[in-house]
Formats: C-alpha cells, structure tokens, sequence
C-alpha cells in the first residue's frame, strides 16, 4: 500500500522540487524514483553538443520535471 503523499512531497523551493533536492545525484534520483517515472533522454543542442537529460512523468504520463546531470552519462554526477 502507498503512503499519502505528504505536502513536503510537492513543495518547490530555491533547493529543491519536491523530494528532488539541489547537489543529489543522479543515481540517488534513479534509487528513490520508481523506474516507470524516469526516462533518460540522449539529444544533441543547436551546436552540435551531447546530452542525457532525465525526464520526470507521473503515473498519468504527464511530463512534470527535467533533470540535467553536470557531467554527461555519469550517474555520480549531481543535477542542475
């Protein structure tokens, strides 16, 4: 059974969104968030430059968040 989320689940401040804190990594975003919710995506800028971004979907698939490691395909690395 699923515990009722807690008006701290969905607070956003100037260090966090949610339970998404400033400085966590991206494994621990990967350890905390169930599977399902996370999907990485590998892109490329107007530049020509790579990425992987994290994209955030609740359980209706809805987009809510976009995370972005510092250090590309480094799961140690922390999220902007």
């Amino acid at each position: 059974m699923n515990k009722p989320a807690d008006k701290v689940d969905f607070l956003v401040t100037e260090n966090n969104v949610g339970v998404f804190k400033k400085g966590m990594t991206v494994k621990e975003v990967l350890d905390i968030v169930p599977k399902v919710h996370i999907k990485k995506v590998v892109d490329k800028d107007n530049y020509e430059n790579s990425y992987d971004d994290y994209q955030y979907f609740d359980t209706s698939k809805t987009h809510l968040l976009t995370l972005t490691p510092t250090i590309r395909d480094d799961i140690q690395s922390k999220i902007n």
